[in-house]
């Protein structure tokens, strides 16, 4: 079967539906290059909501789901956490890669992300890309909305990684001279 062009070899959930609120017990999902996602929690009528998902897949279904051409590949462990209210939630996300991969055309050893997503800010506790003997790692408060009023962040880069920046941004322009 397949699920956002995810080819699926297993699916598997216990839940249930009372008076508007969305209970999960367990859904679990192994996809067909023996990757899994399982999730549990609920979702209220009053908008609460509290989920728990970790898994182990291939970084390509970022951009099956949501429809965009990050170029993401590459084995990954997930772990999410979301709590709070469908209008404000309080997302705690972590994401390994230590098998490589592709982003937006850059190939990389290992891809980490630890972050909060809440208040439309993102908190990254750190993010970094890796490849060979060139690192990127970021960290630092960055909104969800285009203003940039409230952005701090810190960029370091080891060996020859000054062009990881645009991976981050398309707002830096290299010159020769």
């Amino acid at each position: 079967a397949k699920v956002s062009e995810l080819n699926i070899s297993e699916l598997f959930f216990n839940l249930s539906y009372i008076e508007g609120n969305f209970n999960v017990k367990k859904m679990h999902l192994l996809d067909s290059n023996g990757g899994y996602f399982e999730l549990f929690g609920s979702f209220q009528k009053s908008g609460l909501l509290s989920f728990e998902a970790d898994g182990k897949l291939n970084l390509n279904w970022i951009d099956k789901i949501l429809n965009k051409d990050y170029g993401l590949e590459g084995d990954t462990l997930i772990a999410l956490d979301v709590k709070g209210t469908k209008d404000n939630p309080d997302i705690n996300l972590s994401l390994d890669s230590n098998e490589g991969g592709n982003l937006s055309n850059v190939y990389f050893d290992k891809l980490s992300i630890i972050g909060n997503y809440k208040d439309k800010l993102v908190n990254l506790s750190e993010a970094s890309l890796k490849s060979g003997s060139k690192e990127a790692k970021i960290s630092g408060i960055i909104p969800a909305q285009a203003d940039n009023s409230n952005m701090n962040v810190s960029l370091g880069l080891t060996g020859e990684s000054l062009g990881f920046i645009n991976l981050f941004t398309k707002k830096v322009e290299w010159l020769k001279g």
